[in-house]
């Protein structure tokens, strides 16, 4: 197990995922023995946390893979950047979410298992997974956060968090083309992006098969089409309709 921990940080650090320190105290959490051995539990965690804000690492890293982009285009190799818990804090006191002097950006904590008062008439849930402050690495969380995605437990997420945490790992994990919007489309709706392609494609081959029938044409062939006018003979429409008629 502990190997396996060491192999996905060392992955995580090639990618430029990891910004912080992995033994600082600033990431630690204060939870009881409880929920610390739930959160802990690697294999089947009981308790994870994730940024309230998941929109915010999307667009964040959106632009960075652009800025990469443009950037390779010119010959130069950028490392990625990633949000920090300043930069979270910071974005979450601009758009109002958190006060001037809060001490990090708000996160929730997603309640896999019913490990707390077991029997009790009162679900203590709703109260265990309201938004709180943190002040540590936010793409500390995100690690365990991904791990839901790859297990039973994620029907504890809503949708839209669900949908937004996938799309990010395959924003961080996958190549530029495959975690990008459109490929994320067209992997959760295969037959529209099939149709819209398929269209695209037919409209790109008409002009080109118009071409060819007026080339065709130029060239003294028969067109694809039958015409009668005042310049053809008896002996013409015969000839072209004879065939038909035997």
């Amino acid at each position: 197990m502990v190997l396996i921990v060491r192999l996905q940080i060392q992955l995580w650090k090639d990618l430029g995922l990891v910004n912080y320190q992995l033994t600082s105290s600033f990431n630690a959490i204060a939870l009881c023995p409880n929920c610390h051995c739930q959160f802990d539990c690697g294999l089947d965690p009981g308790l994870v946390f994730i940024p309230t804000d998941l929109a915010y690492f999307l667009d964040f890293e959106v632009k960075d893979q652009e800025r990469r982009r443009q950037a390779a285009a010119l010959g130069e190799v950028l490392q990625r950047q990633v949000p920090s818990a300043e930069t979270y804090r910071l974005h979450q006191i601009t758009q109002g979410k958190v006060a001037a002097n809060a001490i990090g950006g708000l996160y929730q904590p997603v309640v896999l298992k019913t490990y707390i008062m077991i029997g009790s008439p009162f679900d203590v849930t709703q109260f265990l997974q309201r938004p709180r402050q943190w002040h540590g690495a936010p793409l500390a969380c995100l690690r365990r956060g991904f791990l839901i995605l790859g297990g039973g437990r994620l029907g504890a997420l809503s949708r839209e968090q669900r949908l937004d945490l996938q799309r990010l790992r395959d924003l961080y994990f996958l190549s530029d083309k495959e975690g990008s919007v459109d490929e994320t489309r067209r992997r959760a709706h295969p037959q529209t992006a099939t149709a819209e392609e398929e269209g695209s494609e037919q409209a790109e081959r008409q002009p080109k098969r118009q071409d060819r029938g007026l080339d065709e044409h130029d060239q003294g062939q028969q067109p694809p089409f039958w015409e009668l006018g005042p310049e053809v003979t008896a002996e013409d429409a015969i000839r072209r309709f004879g065939p038909l008629i035997t």
